[in-house]
């Protein structure tokens, strides 16, 4: 038998002829796993032998000739007998998984010829392993939105829906159905509703599935759909998936968690009655809770989507107060300065947060603001604002400016507090001379404008 490593080599010097099947046959099939093996994982490999074993692959099969030789395999007329017929359908899988590496600059003739081979694969192959990589192959294959489009249109669900009507109580052919799904609805053009609603009941089974894969996979894929327009629809179709994906929230398993608060962000995200749907499912509960989440980008989505709560309604803004959020995302105002991407990140979902309930909030809500000491942390980085970018100044500046402007409204109420802190502080010469500053955009300078004229109107220079 021969080494792998001639594989491709052998390939590119023999023609496609009669006495060389059975080479070819061997040949394809290891080529088959080797290339799903180093091209169908989706996190970075640490493994330097792998990683170089990847890109020695790479090179080889950039030589356009090599890919030639399997596209001949694939559009052969002289290899539809049963003995060779698996031959065809490995040169399939070999060029659909090389389109995540190669692009889709393929003619009309080989691209049908690699999508018939591998619909027809979905329904007809019942050997477990090979049916699992024709689900690998085509989820690296719609890495392309053409060649994904082009095989939602040709059946694509419809022949996974069939075939998992047949092999639900496969777990591992369930697990490869639904990480072909979480592939196939990346956000690129909207499917039809048709073809959604088809998928969805699998979907929403998988979520309440005792395999961590599966959920997540299918978390994933309904976070996907719900970034469409027609995310709504999806969630009158089933009553299940909202109460259910705020569950997954508090699951075990942090590639669940995750894959739950992005599809639960997605829904807050919509509208205000999406995220009034999602307050009464108690979803700022378990927001808060992810706060202190292990995983970054779960805390961040967290606090991201509190802050798509934090523009809605007066009674959305309470159930943010009332869950107290304010005093646990308070410590995150102190990292403007730090040098920890992760960090920054928090304190500015955090400042968007405080000052979006400023600006939406109301009176007693501001107020209560004041009283958790919202105005000293907004005003901490005045006196270095180089750290923060133009969008941060923004929000440090709007923040400060609505609370004045409350201030002038309950003047009675809360004008001692502030002016003491702003005669404490001098930062009334400090807004001043911010305008002057280098690290001021000039697009901020109406609304240094705006304070300096509140601060005088309210006799705090």
């Amino acid at each position: 038998m021969m080494e792998e490593g001639t594989d491709l080599v052998f390939i590119c010097d023999h023609s496609l002829s009669l006495e060389t099947r059975d080479d070819f046959r061997i040949i394809l099939s290891r080529q088959r796993k080797l290339v799903l093996t180093l091209f169908g994982e989706e996190r970075i490999s640490h493994d330097s032998e792998k990683e170089k074993k990847k890109k020695d692959v790479t090179i080889l099969y950039e030589k356009s000739e090599i890919q030639q030789k399997i596209a001949n395999i694939l559009l052969s007329s002289t290899l539809n007998d049963t003995n060779f017929s698996n031959m065809k359908l490995d040169a399939a899988i070999i060029l659909a998984a090389l389109t995540s590496l190669m692009g889709n600059s393929r003619s009309d003739e080989l691209q049908e010829g690699i999508t018939r081979e591998l619909i027809t694969a979905l329904r007809t192959i019942s050997e477990k392993e090979l049916l699992c990589d024709v689900f690998l192959s085509i989820s690296l294959h719609c890495c392309n939105p053409e060649v994904r489009n082009h095989l939602l249109h040709v059946g694509l669900i419809d022949a996974l829906v069939w075939k998992y009507s047949l092999t639900s109580e496969d777990i591992d052919i369930t697990r490869a159905i639904l990480h072909l799904l979480s592939s196939v609805f990346k956000p690129w053009p909207r499917m039809p509703l048709a073809q959604v609603f088809s998928v969805l009941p699998i979907l929403s089974t998988a979520l309440h599935s005792s395999d961590t894969r599966t959920i997540s996979d299918a978390a994933t894929a309904i976070g996907y759909l719900l970034e469409e327009s027609e995310g709504e629809e999806i969630l009158n179709s089933d009553s299940t998936i909202a109460p259910t994906l705020v569950q997954l929230l508090m699951h075990s398993s942090e590639d669940v968690v995750g894959a739950a608060m992005k599809a639960v962000g997605h829904i807050i995200a919509k509208n205000e009655s999406t995220a009034q749907t999602m307050i009464e499912l108690q979803v700022v509960p378990s927001l808060l809770w992810l706060v202190d989440y292990p995983n970054s980008k779960v805390r961040q989505e967290a606090l991201w989507s509190m802050s798509n709560i934090s523009v809605g309604s007066h009674s959305q803004i309470q159930s943010l107060v009332d869950a107290g959020v304010v005093p646990r995302i308070m410590p995150f105002m102190r990292y403007w300065a730090s040098d920890s991407k992760e960090e920054k990140d928090l304190y500015e979902e955090a400042a968007w947060i405080l000052a979006n309930m400023l600006n939406s909030g109301t009176d007693s809500q501001r107020r209560y603001l004041l009283s958790e000491n919202v105005l000293e942390a907004f005003c901490a980085p005045l006196r270095n604002l180089t750290p923060l970018e133009t969008l941060s100044k923004q929000v440090i500046l709007e923040g400060i400016l609505c609370l004045l402007r409350f201030v002038r409204v309950d003047f009675a109420g809360s004008k001692e507090m502030v002016s003491s802190f702003f005669q404490r502080e001098k930062l009334s010469d400090l807004f001043a001379a911010l305008k002057e500053s280098e690290d001021m955009p000039p697009s901020l300078h109406p609304c240094l404008t705006n304070i300096l004229d509140l601060l005088k109107e309210l006799k705090m220079e």
